[in-house]
């Protein structure tokens, strides 16, 4: 399995370093924190990218459901 390039902001890969080189332990919730909202973003960006991909209506629509729970939009405001 070939892995894609994943970027991530100059400020969390800082944070990075100096918590790996360092010793800034400080830093440790700040980077976690910092990774589970990318992870949350590239989660966002897969189903996305599924959703617009598929062509069978009801797996769209599951992919679409599931990017509305992702994204925190309130089942009121759904279509």
């Amino acid at each position: 399995m070939r892995y894609k390039n994943v970027k991530i902001s100059m400020d969390l890969f800082i944070k990075i370093v100096r918590y790996i080189y360092m010793d800034n332990f400080d830093l440790k919730d700040e980077i976690i924190k910092d990774l589970q909202e990318k992870l949350n973003k590239l989660e966002l960006g897969e189903v996305c990218t599924k959703m617009h991909m598929c062509k069978d209506p009801v797996e769209k629509e599951k992919y679409r459901q599931e990017f509305c729970d992702l994204s925190g939009i309130h089942p009121d405001f759904r279509w």
